[in-house]
């Protein structure tokens, strides 16, 4: 028999634990890759057939992270635009990402381009919360973005975001920042090669954390949706026409030419001769 004492103390554990745990809490996240096998715009709800789990494993000095293959399983969710669907279509290769539940309702989903050789394969275009999909983007690019709370517009930890405040990157180096607000679209070109980003900020969450007297409250996070298309590289007609050829000394005629004349001179002469 299990002495009162002890359960007297197992009960007071549990009331503490209980009590002290915040009613809103971080909200776990799940990544999947995998493949789509159904979309119902009229519903706006999109299927994969997930393969392949984000996760993480901890040595003692360092973390690693990436795709670990996973038995197949069929996940639903709702999109969080309905941009979604001028991008991916049935076949398509994916990553989908949502918090609280696996699918239900997707905070981020990315079209994927299968590429032989690497695990970890990029990203065209991003469709939700940037931030919970960990693809990297094609053509070297990278977007850090930091949404800005409304502090008039709260609800616990959560306030509706007033502006986002935006940075993209190319082979590491940041190119371009801008603070954008909700409905803003901005596009960067590079003039080397003329690939480009564009962000539309469709809408946001923001902690509260970042209001005047928030304090330190634990809450689930915020989750905003953006729309992000990667331009790949093109080359223009000019600079995709071969190069003229360059004479290995200037003012020569060709080889060619210079053998021309010489047969022409020789059968000259021939025919003054038998004149």
């Amino acid at each position: 028999m299990i002495p009162f004492r002890k359960i007297l103390l197992l009960f007071t554990v549990l009331a503490l634990v209980t009590c002290c745990t915040p009613a809103g809490a971080v909200l776990q996240q799940f990544t999947y890759r995998g493949t789509v096998t159904e979309l119902e715009p009229g519903l706006g709800t999109l299927t994969i057939q997930a393969t392949h789990e984000w996760g993480c494993t901890y040595g003692e000095e360092e973390v690693t992270c990436g795709w670990m293959t996973i038995s197949p399983v069929r996940l639903e969710g709702s999109v969080p635009t309905d941009a979604v669907f001028s991008a991916v279509t049935n076949g398509s290769e994916v990553e989908a990402a949502s918090v609280g539940d696996p699918g239900v309702e997707w905070a981020g989903i990315g079209a994927l381009v299968p590429t032989p050789g690497i695990e970890n394969w990029y990203a065209t275009d991003l469709f939700g919360d940037p931030s919970m999909l960990p693809a990297p983007l094609a053509a070297d690019y990278g977007v850090n973005i930091r949404t800005l709370p409304d502090c008039d517009a709260c609800t616990g930890t959560i306030c509706t975001a007033s502006s986002a405040e935006t940075a993209i990157s190319r082979d590491g180096s940041v190119v371009r920042e801008e603070s954008i607000t909700p409905g803003e679209v901005y596009t960067y070109t590079d003039p080397a090669d003329n690939s480009g980003l564009s962000i539309e900020f469709v809408s946001g969450e923001a902690t509260a954390q970042l209001c005047p007297g928030a304090g330190q409250v634990a809450g689930p996070q915020p989750v905003s949706v953006f729309v992000i298309h990667v331009q790949p590289a093109y080359i223009t007609a000019n600079a995709s026409m071969p190069p003229a050829e360059t004479p290995t000394s200037a003012g020569l005629m060709p080889a060619s030419a210079l053998l021309a004349l010489a047969v022409l001179a020789v059968a000259m002469s021939l025919r003054r001769r038998g004149n």
